[in-house]
Formats: structure tokens, C-alpha cells, sequence
């Protein structure tokens, strides 16, 4: 999301222009990791069943940042 303001300088040709971008503006979680090691173990009490291991499988781990802001002056001539 952007906003812009254009602000005229004494002179015809000066002319200000701000600028006020936002990424991520609604701060929605946008994952990018999941942790996909798998690690199984043989449980011979149950009749030779797999066991998962690994109580973190299928989880997220990292995510992208959160809301940045970024402002700007810009001066037209």
C-alpha cells in the first residue's frame, strides 16, 4: 500500500513529493519454513509399528518479517 503527496515549491519547476509505502499493511503471517525431517523408530511392543519421532514434523519454523515502513522524500526540478 502507497501514499503519495505532491507538494508545489516557490518556482515553477521545484516541486516535493513524499512517498509513504507499507508492506505486509494487514501484518497477515506469511510462512516460509516447515520442518519436514521425518524420523521414525520401530515399535516392537505394538506388532512392529512405525513411531513418529520427531514432535515438530509438519510444523512451521520461520516466517517472513512483519509489517515494514518505508518513507521517502522526493525533490522534482
Amino acid at each position: 500500500m502507497a501514499l503519495f503527496k505532491k507538494i508545489s515549491l516557490p518556482g515553477e519547476r521545484l516541486k516535493l513529493e513524499f512517498r509513504a509505502e507499507a508492506y505486509n499493511v494487514f501484518n497477515r503471517t506469511n510462512f516460509t519454513t516447515m520442518d519436514t525431517r521425518a524420523q521414525f523408530t520401530i515399535d516392537t511392543t505394538n506388532g512392529n509399528s512405525l513411531v513418529q519421532r520427531n514432535a515438530a514434523f509438519g510444523n512451521f519454523t520461520a516466517a517472513y518479517p512483519k509489517r515494514r515502513l518505508q518513507l521517502a522524500l522526493r525533490l522534482k526540478f
